[in-house]
């Protein structure tokens, strides 16, 4: 059983989900829930979505934690069982409540540092590259509609918030290596006490 209680908060368990599932981790793959927090959490564990994801970060750059790394999250089609997930608390464009939340089709400072924590995690107990991709069969952060209508969403996490990876990149490196260049003031981590 693999849960990142130094990163999130359990709240699972959701049916949604196979157990035992995940046939290799490539990475992590990023979507927009088109939802808040807690309704995202809800939507989760209700059986009659059939939808879940490994981790929800909320605005405030909260971590909640759905389904355990070992088992396969039902996210991204094709892409489970081979990919973590992350759904981040926002509407997408064109989305039914979107016009009422602007802003929320890109992320927070608070969901990148967040997201740039769950990433290093997946690169320091996976061996994920810490790198950036577009492609299902690539490794490190990738986002819902690179695996086209095989992962069923052409449109997640839409284009706002993929421009926003290679921040998340800089938050998980810095992380990894905090000597290392110094990240923009809103992106700095700080870390947690052992």
């Amino acid at each position: 059983m693999a849960l990142w209680t130094d990163l999130a908060s359990w709240r699972g368990p959701t049916a949604n989900r196979v157990p035992g599932g995940m046939v290799e981790i490539r990475g992590l793959v990023v979507h927009i829930a088109d939802g808040t927090y807690e309704g995202t959490i809800s939507h989760q564990r209700d059986p009659s979505t059939e939808n879940s994801s490994h981790f929800i970060v909320s605005r405030e750059g909260d971590i909640a934690q759905m389904v355990d790394t070992a088992d396969k999250a039902w996210t991204q089609k094709a892409g489970n069982g081979h990919w973590l997930s992350v759904e981040c608390s926002g509407f997408s464009v064109g989305s039914e409540h979107h016009a009422s939340h602007p802003g929320w089709e890109r992320l927070t400072s608070k969901q990148i540092v967040a997201i740039g924590r769950i990433f290093a995690k997946v690169h320091q107990v996976c061996g994920v590259p810490l790198a950036l991709t577009a492609d299902p069969s690539g490794m490190g952060l990738g986002h819902h509609s690179m695996g086209g209508p095989a992962w069923g969403h052409d449109k997640c996490p839409g284009p706002p918030i993929i421009a926003q990876k290679p921040d998340i990149l800089a938050a998980a490196e810095q992380i990894i290596s905090p000597s290392g260049p110094t990240p923009a003031p809103d992106l700095v981590v700080r870390r947690a006490a052992p």
